[in-house]
């Protein structure tokens, strides 16, 4: 049996699947994303409260009809953001990053938001250190950004 599940999918339905199954069978979600140059870790703690919504700061109702619009809308950038925004808040909008989702500047990669391979090192050695302090009995606020461009790290939920 699953005892926990790093969620690094792009698809937004597996995303939301696979919330569901770790509420289903009350184990913990770690989910990283990159962002520019920095992390964010969300760790959804359905062991504790079974309870908890899909992603922090978002219904799970509103959730569901923005990601369904992602899909009745092929291809729609603005569609896509507002699922990211409702997922993952919208504290990734700045420098960069904004002026790319904004249509201000162009994107330099071939995928939507632009990634850094030592951004993606980062989040891969945050989310194993996460994972192992849970299953040693640390916890964890909900959601963090840790930025290795200016070394600060933020914390948005606890």
């Amino acid at each position: 049996a699953a005892q926990m599940i790093i969620e690094e999918i792009d698809d937004p339905r597996i995303k939301i699947f696979l919330r569901e199954e770790a509420r289903k069978r009350k184990i913990p979600l770690i989910m990283a994303t990159d962002v520019g140059s920095a992390v964010q870790l969300d760790i959804l703690r359905y062991d504790l409260n079974p309870r908890l919504s899909l992603t922090y700061g978002t219904a799970d109702t509103k959730l569901y009809k923005i990601m369904e619009e992602v899909y009745n809308n092929p291809g729609d950038r603005k569609a896509f953001f507002r699922f990211v925004d409702a997922l993952i808040g919208r504290a990734y909008r700045r420098d960069e990053l904004a002026k790319i989702i904004e249509g201000r500047s162009e994107i330099p990669t071939s995928t939507m938001i632009p990634q850094l391979g030592s951004t993606s090192a980062m989040a891969g050695a945050l989310v194993a250190e996460v994972a192992a302090r849970i299953r040693l009995g640390h916890r964890y606020p909900q959601r963090i950004i840790i930025n290795k461009h200016n070394f600060s790290v933020k914390i948005l939920a606890r």
